[in-house]
């Protein structure tokens, strides 16, 4: 179904998180999507345009997104695929205000008997499987794919993400409350912050545990004299 007009207009929209303001230029419905799906992060409208950091434009069915900020300007015609590549943005973004903190490609969670896991490995080892078992069993996620490392500190950063799912999606509970809580596109499924519970952006912690992927889906803990080694080849450039 072709999009009316007014959804094509784009509005000004504040991002708020963590003593941190990120300006967004989007239609009303990717900013609903993106209240969806966040923790932590409050959206507001503008009621003045603002120089935006990012911008998201739908024309000709295609999703543009420009980031002067980021040197970022790509399009996808997947709603879906769009929301993967904001949220990625917006991560970076939140990073700038983050002085001395180091972004990191990790999973982490806490289970529901309080135990907090953060879990490193390479791209299709079973993080955000095993994250998203973890939380449909009643733990919170902390991060299905990026977290912010304070190295000083020794402790890590929520971002609110949501977690990213691929399609099909394996799920045990009410078939209703799968489609109720999960937003579909044809490669990627992203969860609803209201299906399962997830730590708001800016909340810190210290793991409890620190697991490596041996292989698909199997995890060990990380030797003590190695975590600092394994989280730096984890950093984000």
């Amino acid at each position: 179904m072709a999009l009316s007009k007014p959804v094509r207009l784009n509005n000004s929209y504040q991002l708020s998180a963590g003593g941190c303001k990120i300006y967004i230029s989007c239609p009303a419905f990717f900013a609903k999507l993106l209240s969806a799906t966040l923790s932590g992060w409050r959206v507001e409208l503008l009621q003045t345009q603002q120089r935006p950091d990012l911008s998201v434009a739908f024309e000709d069915k295609r999703f543009a997104i420009v980031s002067g900020r980021l040197d970022l300007k790509t399009e996808y015609s997947d709603l879906v695929d769009t929301l993967n590549i904001v949220l990625i943005a917006l991560a970076r973004l939140y990073t700038k205000f983050r002085v001395g903190k180091a972004m990191i490609h990790c999973a982490a969670f806490i289970t529901n008997h309080g135990l907090s896991t953060l879990i490193l490995g390479n791209k299709k080892a079973g993080k955000s499987s095993l994250t998203w078992q973890t939380a449909c069993a009643g733990g919170t996620v902390l991060a299905d794919d990026i977290l912010l490392w304070d190295e000083r500190e020794g402790n890590f950063e929520c971002l609110g993400m949501p977690v990213r799912l691929r399609r099909p999606v394996q799920w045990n509970g009410e078939p209703e409350a799968l489609k109720k809580g999960i937003i579909a596109g044809k490669r990627l499924a992203y969860t609803r912050n209201s299906i399962i519970s997830i730590a708001p952006v800016g909340y810190i912690f210290v793991p409890d545990e620190i697991l490596g992927a041996e292989s698909f889906g199997v995890f060990k803990p990380i030797p003590v004299l190695k975590i600092k080694h394994a989280l730096q080849e984890a950093r984000i450039s």
